[in-house]
């Protein structure tokens, strides 16, 4: 008995035959949604200071609220990556502490870096 199963789902690409499309004429994509974390203000602020850290984010979180704040960690990680694509000089930093009084304030960091680095 073979030990392989196959599923089938209907969904086959071995039927697709490619056709040419007029690229002008498809709908225009929009942009986006602009970022939270990386504002014009802060895209401006940092390119003003060259080589110097900023904290663009702060957030505060119950120090037991763990899903929070790993989901925080987790936007600023993600918007930070997309915007080294579009400013590969940006460096960026996300850094937490807790107190003694139960609080965890998570930071995002970022800097531009000048050229002759």
């Amino acid at each position: 008995m073979n030990s392989t199963y196959t599923v089938q789902t209907g969904h086959y690409m071995n039927d697709f035959k490619p056709y040419q499309v007029d690229v002008d004429e498809l709908p225009k994509t929009s942009r986006g949604r602009d970022s939270k974390v990386y504002t014009p203000n802060v895209i401006s602020l940092l390119g003003k200071n060259l080589d110097r850290w900023f904290v663009i984010q702060e957030a505060h979180f119950e120090k037991d609220d763990r899903k929070a704040i790993a989901s925080k960690r987790s936007t600023f990680y993600q918007s930070s990556k997309l915007h080294v694509l579009k400013y590969p000089n940006l460096e960026y930093m996300v850094r937490g502490e807790s107190d003694s009084e139960g609080t965890h304030t998570l930071r995002l960091m970022a800097r531009f870096i000048s050229e002759d680095k």
